[in-house]
């Protein structure tokens, strides 16, 4: 029974020496993406941005300070896209190497955001209704 226990253990100590060391090889083929995402026209912080590397499923979202880190990206050449709510995207492409952290900072333009002529306007009335108030201003937004 002690040989069998010994064997067992043996094999698992070797088996987990092999894993380790796969799994040392492959975070060896990674590196990390890190920056800043602003505002193109000020220069602010855009916080709650969300940052891809293109053709995977790597994904940040900006903190406070605009920032973001994204690690454990496979090295090599890639595209990184930031997007947020009322502004256009950008994207870079960027060279990572492994075990190197690559430093992106993308900034984002603002977009004109449309709205469609008509609805309730929050008065629960229908979209026709809201288009007559729309066509005779002093009735427009009015209770009742």
């Amino acid at each position: 029974m002690r040989i069998f226990i010994r064997s067992t253990l043996r094999a698992v100590l070797v088996l987990g020496g092999l894993i380790d060391g796969v799994g040392a090889v492959a975070g060896a083929q990674q590196g990390t993406v890190a920056g800043r995402v602003t505002d193109q026209a000020n220069g602010q912080p855009l916080v709650g941005a969300r940052v891809t590397i293109m053709g995977t499923s790597l994904i940040a979202q900006t903190n406070a300070e605009g920032r973001y880190t994204l690690p454990r990206v496979p090295g090599g050449q890639l595209t990184v896209r930031a997007t947020a709510v009322g502004f256009g995207a950008a994207s870079r492409a960027v060279t990572v190497n492994p075990g190197e952290t690559a430093a992106v900072d993308l900034a984002l333009g603002a977009v004109a955001v449309l709205r469609r002529r008509g609805g309730d306007h929050g008065h629960g009335r229908s979209s026709q209704e809201g288009s007559r108030q729309l066509d005779r201003p002093d009735r427009c937004c009015q209770a009742g």
